[in-house]
């Protein structure tokens, strides 16, 4: 369920009414600035395992290709 995050230029944190309408008590002083509309959901263990592992897979894939290459720049180098 999308929630709706108000952003107001005042001191003043937004009020939120019976009806669930947002606003921004501060008199003339206040500007509503926007409203951003957010999930608010946490990711799931296992979507967030998946990632991380895909993500530290092609670090060591990077680690080991940067390995293989210098070992052949080094066999050409010392021929």
């Amino acid at each position: 369920m999308p929630r709706w995050v108000l952003y107001c230029s005042q001191e003043m944190a937004p009020t939120v009414t019976v009806d669930g309408a947002l606003a921004c008590e501060g008199g003339a002083s206040s500007l509503q600035i926007g409203l951003l509309e957010t999930t608010l959901n946490t990711p799931e263990a296992e979507t967030v395992a998946a990632v991380w592992t895909a993500g530290f897979s092609m670090v060591v894939v990077c680690f080991l290709v940067g390995r293989a290459v210098g070992a052949v720049l080094h066999i050409i180098r010392e021929g």
